[in-house]
């Protein structure tokens, strides 16, 4: 009886959580600035790393630039991570790109999260499919 109500609590904390970080992200996209995706991302080299510290901290406009960046210079493994790092700070439009990142590059455990950041930007209101890709 008492591991029944272990797993019981266990399944409600999970729930509760997954729950909480879906309506966080959701949240966090009304803060995102949506881009013009087609034109070409300038950073200036000096402000890089401020921009950088900035994304890191948590600016959904910050990483996405940086995202652009890289995808401009057609740095892949950058332009994956700073992807990650604006979808993880709720811009939707990196969300949803960044689910395409993964199922046009991910292994399957990659594409599988592809997956999940699609339904996200989905959820959050972003249903346009992702913009952007690179020619394998």
């Amino acid at each position: 009886m008492q591991n029944r109500k272990f797993i019981g609590s266990i399944f409600l904390v999970i729930v509760i959580g997954l729950g909480s970080m879906f309506w966080f992200v959701c949240y966090q996209k009304k803060s995102a600035i949506a881009c013009d995706t087609s034109k070409p991302q300038a950073i200036d080299k000096n402000k890089i790393k401020l921009i950088m510290e900035s994304a890191l901290r948590g600016s959904p406009q910050d990483a996405f630039s940086l995202y652009r960046y890289y995808f401009q210079l057609a740095d892949v493994e950058n332009e994956k991570y700073w992807a990650m790092i604006a979808a993880e700070n709720g811009h939707s439009i990196a969300q949803r790109n960044y689910g395409g990142l993964l199922l046009q590059y991910g292994n399957r455990e990659e594409k599988l999260r592809g997956q999940f950041w699609l339904a996200t930007a989905y959820r959050c209101g972003n249903d346009e499919p992702p913009t952007e890709s690179h020619e394998k």
